[in-house]
């Protein structure tokens, strides 16, 4: 029976240390829960980053915190449409390049000036350590946005949007949102509360 007991007693102690070890969610730091956030939005198809601002101030932290992540959110949309384009440039040859180019850089100006400009974090924390603000900001684009920016070319572009919409690119982009659509509806809920 006492040998028991100190087996127990073992795993009990064992199971107490290995606990201490391993971080809970709890313990993460904020700039950790939000990149763990920003990595399933990511993985699911979504554009997501994590912006950080130091400041004086917590108004100027945040600020820039909020700013960063719509620089980062920009270059992951640069990175998208330029592979976007490639793809589709190649599927089609470049005798249209002049249109083509001119297609996705529309397409850019309106993601720009529609859903990047104004984009707010979904979600903001910070902390202050010797009088220095330390801000972190959550910011999310919907993947469904690229595909709406040229749609809204359909009318001036028509033949070269018909051609873009019937391409392998687009629909690999269509594959994408699908999955993050779908990701959104199970598991996006607990995620982007």
């Amino acid at each position: 029976m006492k040998h028991v007991l100190n087996i127990a007693l073992s795993i009990v102690l064992l199971a107490t240390l290995i606990g201490c070890q391993t971080r809970t969610p709890a313990n993460k730091s904020p700039f950790e829960a939000m990149q763990d956030k920003a990595n399933a939005i990511t993985a699911a198809g979504g554009i997501a980053t994590v912006g950080l601002g130091n400041a004086r101030t917590t108004a100027l932290a945040l600020d820039k915190a909020q700013n960063l992540g719509r620089q980062q959110l920009a270059f992951i949309l640069s990175t998208k449409i330029d592979t976007l384009r490639k793809s589709f440039q190649e599927e089609i040859g470049a005798d249209n390049a002049g249109e083509l180019n001119h297609m996705f850089s529309t397409a850019s100006k309106i993601l720009v000036s529609r859903h990047l400009k104004d984009n707010i974090a979904k979600d903001i924390d910070y902390k202050i350590k010797d009088g220095e603000t330390k801000a972190y900001a959550l910011m999310i684009l919907d993947p469904k946005i690229i595909p709406d920016a040229f749609t809204a070319q359909a009318k001036t572009q028509r033949h070269l949007y018909t051609r873009f919409r019937a391409s392998q690119a687009f629909s690999d982009m269509d594959k994408e949102l699908a999955q993050y659509e779908k990701w959104k509806k199970k598991d996006g809920a607990l995620i982007l509360k």
